[in-house]
């Protein structure tokens, strides 16, 4: 919960500051914090978060890399008003949420290439939907976009008609200008979706790996993985249920989006976890 905490705090740096040196100062603020986890000497724990931070990983053989990771994503795209490709969409989204994920995986002492690989994938999906999700209301209270602008090229739309677009009602009869919008964020869903399928793949086959591998030196890393894996794939049930309502309910318009909170998520995921597999995600 403490790295989820430290990752909300960064991502909420550029909702809550517009300044950029304000901006430097907080990012300074959370440098100087994480220095602390590993050089306790320097006594910086003010905040609830730093506390916990401080509290919770105790003893646990964290890289400070992957802190540094997500700050120095945070504050390099913090004047940027959008993403020149999506690729460079997919190179932040995996930035600012795999390293959670990486670092959840070094407190339970699992330390995987395979894991990994679908970690990063796993965060490449959620930074993605979470670019769909954020997309109207960021038009709305900020008036920005962070749409790739390879992706506003290919479908004939400019920053300025984008953003008025998603400022605006969706129009009852389908015109062309709705058409692209909706086709751009087909794109990005499309992407998100394969990212999330290709997560759920590599997780399910490393787990396969290790359930048939016989007792011996990694025998204790293997249960570890056997045990851990499917709850760090749990993201992919929220996940999927967005992208299904996307398509089948927005019709991939973002401005139709309910985001009302699904009342069985909690349920969902509870029985994923008992179940012990890997979510599945439809293609």
């Amino acid at each position: 919960m403490a790295l989820r905490a430290f990752n909300i705090e960064l991502a909420q740096i550029r909702d809550r500051i517009n300044n950029a040196d304000q901006a430097k100062f907080r990012f300074q603020f959370w440098r100087d914090a994480v220095n602390s986890l590993f050089e306790p000497n320097l006594g910086h724990r003010g905040t609830p978060i730093e506390r916990e931070l401080g509290e919770s990983t105790v003893g646990l053989k964290l890289s400070k890399y992957h802190f540094t990771q997500l700050i120095d994503a945070r504050q390099r795209h913090f004047n940027e008003c959008g993403f020149d490709s999506l690729r460079a969409a997919q190179t932040y989204a995996e930035e600012t949420n795999a390293p959670i994920h990486y670092l959840i995986c070094e407190a339970y002492g699992l330390r995987s290439l395979a894991v990994d690989h679908a970690l990063n994938h796993l965060g490449r999906a959620q930074g993605l939907v979470t670019l769909i999700r954020g997309a109207v209301p960021l038009a709305h209270r900020r008036r920005v976009i962070l749409l790739p602008l390879d992706l506003l090229n290919q479908h004939h739309l400019s920053q300025e008609l984008a953003l008025r677009l998603l400022r605006s009602s969706p129009s009852e009869s389908t015109i062309e200008v709705d058409r692209n919008l909706c086709d751009l964020f087909f794109n990005l869903a499309t992407v998100a979706r394969e990212q999330a399928i290709t997560a759920s793949r590599l997780a399910s086959e490393h787990l396969s790996d290790v359930r048939v591998k016989p007792s011996g030196d990694k025998a204790g890393t293997n249960q570890l993985t056997q045990s851990l894996l499917p709850r760090l794939m749990l993201p992919l049930v929220p996940l999927t249920h967005f992208l299904c309502q996307f398509e089948r309910k927005a019709h991939f318009d973002p401005r139709r989006l309910s985001l009302h909170p699904n009342g069985l998520l909690p349920l969902q995921l509870s029985w994923t976890a008992w179940r012990g597999r890997v979510p599945s995600v439809v293609n």
